[in-house]
């Protein structure tokens, strides 16, 4: 190098300097100025993975992580969840005798053991000619004990059975309405609402930042509906699977040093395309737990 480089190189550093600086300042201003969201409930709207049911109605990529001979993964790798509606059905058809009886509310519930039932109802409630009879007369299903083995019978061999598979079917419909209410709120604010998939839940109370319930890894993702079939679907976005590190709830003192996040984040982008490569995601999750600072 001749001289005349080196006087323009030596030059040119303190602004160069002074360009970083600048640049660094501004970042941490920034970082200062925004937000810092260090618990995962405050958001918007969340849905956790183990609230979805696992049965033929519902698909998860999280599921290829605990079983590894699990087909709903391998064959669709963009398929991160599906749920499809499920066709809810009412239980069935009291007997006429019945009918009188049950307390309809507690009848249509699944959630309850069994529903109860009146032990007096009015007289007239079982006259054909309603207006002769007197309002004020009611009747007990003492009087009617027969009843009893009718009603015990419709509750082991229908009822019950119908509300053990609706109980299952609500939770889908549950899960089917939540990613729903998040597809609905993506349509309408457009590039205004991001949909986040998290990996690696840190629960940790860090020296400095206080109570800590992030995830550790970030994937956008995208909310489709089939409004024909009644599909929900979650997968990647137009960009394809990308994980980020997700250090912003942290103070700077609370994370790993610059190296390690430098080395983790190169990690990371190995999971590029294959975000639920299991032994890959293990290594990055607990690189970043080992590589916090102890308080």
């Amino acid at each position: 190098m001749n001289k005349d480089n080196k006087e323009q190189n030596s030059e040119l550093s303190p602004e160069r300097d002074k360009a970083v600086r600048l640049f660094t300042y501004l970042k941490e201003l920034c970082a200062l100025r925004s937000i810092q969201v260090r618990n995962v409930v405050t958001y918007d709207q969340v849905y956790w993975l183990q609230d979805l049911p696992r049965n033929k109605f519902c698909r998860c990529a999280f599921w290829h992580l605990i079983d590894p001979l699990s087909s709903s993964y391998d064959q669709h790798p963009d398929l991160w969840i599906e749920i499809r509606k499920p066709i809810l059905k009412s239980p069935p058809e009291l007997p006429d005798e019945l009918e009188p009886w049950i307390k309809e509310e507690e009848f249509m519930d699944s959630s309850i053991d069994e529903p109860g039932f009146f032990e007096q109802i009015p007289l007239s409630v079982l006259q054909d000619d309603s207006e002769n009879s007197d309002p004020n007369a009611l009747v007990s299903m003492n009087d009617y004990p027969e009843l009893l083995d009718i009603w015990i019978n419709y509750l082991e061999t229908k009822w019950k059975p119908w509300a053990n598979a609706d109980r299952e079917l609500q939770k889908v419909q549950k899960s089917y309405n939540q990613l729903f209410n998040i597809y609905q709120r993506q349509e309408k604010l457009g590039e205004q609402y991001e949909v986040i998939f998290g990996a690696g839940l840190l629960l940790w109370k860090a020296p400095n930042s206080g109570e800590i319930k992030r995830h550790i890894l970030a994937i956008q993702a995208r909310i489709e509906f089939d409004r024909v079939k009644g599909i929900m679907s979650v997968g990647p976005t137009l960009d394809g699977s990308q994980p980020v590190l997700e250090c912003g709830m942290l103070e700077t003192t609370d994370r790993p040093n610059p190296t390690d996040l430098t080395n983790i984040e190169e990690d990371v982008k190995t999971l590029y395309g294959d975000p639920w490569n299991a032994a890959i995601l293990e290594s990055v999750l607990r690189g970043f737990a080992n590589a916090l600072p102890m308080a």
